[in-house]
Formats: structure tokens, C-alpha cells, sequence
């Protein structure tokens, strides 16, 4: 029978807590972009008429980052793993797996 020494739970904890770090970085290098990049947003975006481009636009940019806040706090939170293989399943099913959490 195997035995489980202190350095293997320090070893996992580092490992975790690297994973958790390459999580949350993308997160806050998006919500980054939104705040230095929503005064030009507001002027070449939201202040001109209406049209396809501008929807598409505005469904990529806002789904993706609702899309992405979700996944990290999934990822980050406490929920259990059967939650977290729920929204695995879900997020595969229009990502591709390395995109998920």
C-alpha cells in the first residue's frame, strides 16, 4: 500500500494552486481590456446605427465574456465535482474541451 507523505500534499497543493493562477489570469486580462478599451467601444459602437456587424459584434464580444467569468467561477469555486463535470459537459458541447475548466 502506497503512503501519502507530506511533501505529495504540498506537491498537489502547488499544482492546484498553479492551475487556479492560469484560470484566473485570462479573466483579468479580459475584464482589463473592457476597461481600458469601453471609451472607444461607447464611440465606435454603441453610438451608431444599428446594423448586422454591430450585433455580431456585440454577441461575440458579451457572450464570450459572460461565457468566461462563468467558467472561472466555477473553476475557482468550491462546488462540488459534480457540478463541475455538469458544466464540463455543457461548455464541450460548443467549445472545444481544452477551452473548459
Amino acid at each position: 500500500m502506497a503512503t501519502t507523505t507530506t511533501a505529495d500534499f504540498l506537491q498537489l497543493a502547488y499544482v492546484i494552486r498553479l492551475t487556479r493562477t492560469c484560470q484566473l489570469v485570462p479573466s483579468a486580462l479580459l475584464v482589463y481590456d473592457y476597461v481600458i478599451s469601453i471609451d472607444r467601444e461607447v464611440e465606435y459602437i454603441w453610438n451608431r446605427p444599428r446594423s448586422t456587424t454591430t450585433i455580431l459584434y456585440l454577441i461575440v464580444r458579451y457572450f464570450g465574456t459572460v461565457y468566461g467569468l462563468i467558467n472561472t467561477a466555477v473553476f475557482l469555486s468550491d462546488v462540488s465535482s459534480e457540478v463541475r463535470v455538469e458544466f464540463s459537459w455543457l461548455c464541450r458541447a460548443g467549445r472545444p474541451a481544452a477551452c473548459c475548466g
